[in-house]
């Protein structure tokens, strides 16, 4: 078990100022089973215009407002609307939590049918079809949806892919990065996400932070033997207290942390700060894993 503290900041810079922003955002982490949130705080804003989170008391000031609800997947959304001119667009997400993954994994009373089907980015094409069939033998002796088995693939995977940025982007599929023989961590986790399920195994993608990344990360995990397990397959290893969830879903696109749209003829750069550190502890009693 850890405690870890995060930050997440990420700001938008307009070459003039933009207006009517719309903006959706899943950067709110949860507490699950092997993750215990006790203390978070978000805030927007774009140029004199601010909203702020924390404690429970909002503030919200003339031209910027913001509504908290869930996503198709369950994944906390903060969806809302700058309508005053602004030149930047700036959030953030600060907290602490524990984290223990230890135990079984997360448990589920039912999986629902769409993390067993392919999607635009996951579906198989010849390439995938050939290495799925090129190493059957190599998971033959494994049981069906197995957590031996899920290892297995992620292995398979580490030995014949590479990491490289730059290569591929976000609309890169599973296919074509596999074709390619190298990629990102979003690469690996589509790749996996494929062979898994023409394995016949449920599994779903998850964005989040880790300790040593300095960005953000994704990573999947796998339905087997009446759990959700844990898995990054850029690392080739099961995920560890070092890890913070923030959304899962099919694929990339359904846990994209920040989207949206403006009204304005303006260049936009983005800068990213993510921050993942081991803390001291808290008192005991602050919190319940599964709350």
């Amino acid at each position: 078990m850890k405690k870890l503290n995060f930050s997440y900041e990420v700001e938008y810079s307009f070459s003039q100022p933009v207006t009517d922003h719309c903006y959706a955002l899943r950067i709110l982490p949860e507490t699950n089973e092997e993750q215990g949130i006790y203390a978070s705080e978000y805030k927007i804003s774009g140029g004199n215009s601010c909203l702020e989170n924390g404690d429970e008391v909002w503030e919200v000031s003339e031209g910027c407002g913001s509504v908290t609800g869930r996503d198709g997947f369950g994944n906390p959304l903060i969806v809302g609307r700058l309508e005053v001119p602004h030149d930047y667009f700036r959030f953030s997400v600060t907290g602490s939590g524990y984290i223990d993954r230890s135990g079984k994994g997360k448990s589920a009373e039912s999986v629902s049918p769409v993390y067993r089907f392919p999607t635009d980015l996951t579906r198989p094409g010849d390439e995938l079809r050939r290495f799925f069939a090129a190493n059957q033998e190599m998971v033959q002796g494994l049981s069906k949806g197995s957590r031996d088995r899920v290892m297995a693939w992620m292995h398979l995977l580490m030995e014949n892919f590479s990491y490289f940025s730059g290569v591929t982007g976000i609309h890169t599929t599973a296919e074509e990065a596999l074709k390619g023989g190298s990629g990102v961590c979003q690469d690996y986790a589509h790749i996996l996400l494929a062979l898994l399920r023409m394995d016949g195994i449920p599994a779903r993608y998850v964005a989040g932070m880790m300790i040593g990344e300095g960005a953000t990360h994704a990573w999947c995990e796998a339905w087997c033997e009446g759990s959700w397990v844990s898995i990054d397959p850029t690392h080739d290893r099961k995920c560890d207290d070092n890890y913070i969830e923030v959304a899962r879903g099919r694929d990339y696109r359904d846990c994209i942390m920040d989207r949206g749209c403006f009204k304005g003829y303006a260049l936009q750069t983005q800068t990213v700060r993510v921050s993942v550190q081991e803390a001291q502890s808290i008192p005991v009693g602050r919190w319940r894993l599964g709350v």
